[in-house]
């Protein structure tokens, strides 16, 4: 027997909600108040810095990598 549409879009509103508050309460519970200290000094001196290129990795044995 389908479900009624008015009956599908309240339960699916009310798990919207549900999941919602969860996510809601984990940022209360462990990311509220996380602080991150902004030192312009530091910031200047990273950004002023040489980009510093990756290296490929050799991998013995293997003759398809170069």
């Amino acid at each position: 027997m389908p479900r009624n549409p008015v009956n599908l879009r309240h339960e699916l509103t009310l798990l919207v909600i549900i999941k919602l508050m969860v996510i809601i309460g984990l940022w209360w519970a462990f990311v509220r108040d996380a602080k991150v200290e902004v030192d312009s000094e530091r910031i200047a001196t990273h950004l002023s810095a040489p980009a510093v290129a990756a290296s490929p990795t050799h991998h013995t044995g293997n003759s398809h990598v170069q």
